[in-house]
């Protein structure tokens, strides 16, 4: 007995036969994709804010009694980056927290303030650049994001918005014929939020969709499995 050839007209028919088998397997795969996204996500909660700092170098006018401001080069703002991302600036803004632990007990690294010391750095990143361009503007960017931890992370604010300002205009290089370097924090509201709070929908829906697609396309092989063998039993009998 020669096999039959289904044509497309004779699969879409036994989709529509086997609809209840396609529904149940796209089900199966939404709501598997959903508790997917929702076991990976659980107790993920990001909680941050970005602050921006505007940064030039400044010199006293003989003409006016207004200061002359000039501009960076890219070097010298990316170098000042690596600084502030290093132990060192860590170091400053964990000595600006209040009931901050001990460095060293006993002569000995105090592990308590190692682990304190490590989660600020990965709680804290900068940049000098835009997302858009990738270009260089003479501002800081100071991104917070702590997981699972609110309190701390408005803490980090706090000590940010004490003691970026001095420690930048301290510790930047002044250039040629120039007096100082003025820094300032030109975001005016800053509060901290949760920054993911759509992600987790999104995350769901994606992985429901992409779980529903393949269990639909299993269905659709079950389905035709299904009813060529119900017809194979009827020509039997």
């Amino acid at each position: 007995m020669e096999k039959e050839e289904l044509s497309l007209v004779d699969i879409f028919k036994i989709f529509l036969r086997r609809w209840f088998v396609l529904l149940v397997a796209l089900i199966i795969g939404l709501g598997t994709g959903i508790s997917i996204a929702a076991i990976k996500n659980a107790n993920n909660d990001y909680y941050g804010t970005t602050v921006m700092f505007y940064v030039n170098p400044t010199k006293e006018s003989t003409d006016s009694s207004l200061p002359v401001y000039g501009s960076y080069a890219d070097s010298i703002t990316d170098t000042m980056v690596v600084l502030l991302e290093s132990e060192y600036f860590a170091h400053e803004i964990l000595s600006a927290m209040e009931n901050a632990p001990e460095a060293e007990i006993n002569g000995k690294v105090n592990p308590e303030y190692e682990q304190l010391l490590h989660k600020i750095q990965e709680s804290i990143s900068f940049s000098n650049k835009t997302d858009s361009n990738n270009e260089t503007n003479n501002v800081f960017y100071v991104k917070i994001s702590v997981l699972n931890d609110k309190q701390f992370a408005e803490t980090l604010l706090a000590c940010i918005q004490a003691e970026m300002v001095s420690f930048v205009e301290e510790n930047m290089p002044v250039p040629a014929g120039y007096d100082s370097t003025r820094c300032i924090t030109i975001t005016t509201i800053n509060q901290i939020i949760q920054t993911n709070e759509g992600v987790i929908l999104k995350e769901m829906l994606k992985y429901g969709l992409l779980c529903g697609a393949v269990t639909f396309v299993i269905g659709c092989g079950i389905a035709i499995f299904v009813d060529r063998a119900k017809k194979n039993e009827t020509y039997a009998d």
